[in-house]
Formats: structure tokens, sequence, C-alpha cells
């Protein structure tokens, strides 16, 4: 499979250091590089011989393109080669600065406490179950991004432009190891995550609600019985302490 889009090739131009118009001009193609086990490795993209371009195409490179063009070759390129270019083919820098203005900009732990108090009461309500279910997955959602921000707070400013930061925070074990890393304090993880959040995010229809009582199933199909209350509270809890 091969690339004729725009800002890939824009990308490509800004990795070799030419213009847009050489790389039109030579009608180069970006090809996917799938190696024999079927993974995809990145890029490539075969370049011609320089004798077998015409004199009215050469005529019009830019004498400082026609040096910088890796003649009768082939050259293979990674994905991150693309996307750390100023073009960002794949919307990652873009996603990345989202994901830094997010951690910059969670709400303080009062309103996530106030937001947590309003979800208890609409559940008290007569919601919809699956309504109920969807609010006890956004708890754990608020509370994730707090504890994200709290991470993120503890990288020192010069750190924050890396952004295998972003990847570290999103991931529970990482962000507890970077959160000790740069304060020598431990984070509990969030109660019930594995066992209530995990399985209500991949499978949310499957559990059932009995007024405040929340029952699935385990991975040994055990039946397993939460108090969705307590749920809530303990999550409060939580973001007032989240220290060990």
């Amino acid at each position: 499979m091969y690339y004729r889009d725009s800002k890939m090739e824009e990308a490509l131009a800004e990795i070799l250091d030419i213009s847009l118009d050489t790389v039109d001009m030579l009608n180069l193609t970006i090809e996917n590089d799938i190696g024999h086990d079927d993974f995809f490795y990145g890029y490539y993209v075969e370049f011609p011989q320089k004798t077998n371009i015409g004199e009215d195409i050469l005529s019009n490179i830019k004498p400082s393109d026609v040096d910088k063009i890796p003649w009768g070759e082939t050259k293979y390129y990674s994905e991150s080669q693309f996307s750390n270019t100023s073009i960002d083919p794949f919307g990652y820098q873009a996603e990345w600065e989202y994901e830094k203005y997010l951690q910059a900009h969670t709400p303080s732990k009062e309103n996530i406490i106030n937001q947590l108090n309003k979800i208890k009461d609409i559940i008290f309500n007569e919601c919809d179950e699956t309504i109920k279910k969807s609010l006890i997955l956004c708890s754990f959602s608020m509370v994730e991004s707090y504890i994200k921000h709290l991470v993120w707070e503890s990288v020192p400013d010069n750190l924050k432009e890396n952004k295998s930061i972003i990847r570290k925070i999103e991931n529970t074990r990482d962000r507890i190891t970077l959160y000790k890393k740069h304060t020598n304090k431990t984070l509990k993880y969030i109660p019930y995550f594995q066992n209530v959040r995990h399985y209500l995010a991949h499978n949310i229809i499957k559990p059932t609600i009995t007024n405040t009582q929340l029952e699935l199933l385990d991975k040994d199909n055990n039946y397993c019985y939460y108090n969705i209350v307590q749920i809530i509270e303990n999550l409060k809890d939580f973001i007032e302490n989240p220290i060990e």
C-alpha cells in the first residue's frame, strides 16, 4: 500500500530537507514496510535513479534539492520520524498537546468531590440502570483524571515536553513509579479500579444493579456484589488522601 497523502509527502519533504515540489516532480511514493511476519515496521521510499529522470524535470528541481536526494536507493523511515516533523501527519502532536492541556487543567479536588456527590444523588433517583452504570464509570474517570493531574504536577517543567511522560501517566503502574521518583511518596491504587472500573469499561451491559448494589461476575465466573454508595464514598476518601 502506498501513500499519496499531502501531509505524508510534506513530512517526507521536511525529513529530506527538500521542497514539496521536488517530491511531487519525482512522484515519490511512501509505502508501508510490512515484514514477512506481517508486522508493520514503518515506511519506505524507493528513489529513482538520477539517470532515469528527464532533463526537463531535473532542470526544474532546485540544485540544493538534487544533492539531497538519495538517488537509486530505498530508504526506510519509522513512524516516529514522520510524527516528529512539524507537519504531524498522524495528529500525534495535536493529541499530545491536548493531553498536556487536560493534565494542566483538571478540576480541583473540591470540584471532583462535589461532582461525585451529585452522581451519588442521581443514582439514588430512579434513573435507567445503564445510566447508573455509566455514572459509576464516569466517577472512576474523574478520579483518574485528578490523579493523573497530581502526577503531572510532580514532574519538573523541563521534562513535561517529553511525550513519554504522558504515556507513563496514562498507565497505573507507571504513574505510581513516576510519582515516587519525583516526590519520594507512594500513590495508593484507586479503589475498585481493577475489579469494577475495568469490568464496566469493557462490558457495561452485563452487570446488573439492584437498588444501590452492583452485581457482576469475576474472572472465575463467581458473582461479586458492590455497594454503589460505598464505591463513591471510597473514591471521595481516595481523592482526599491519595498518598500511602
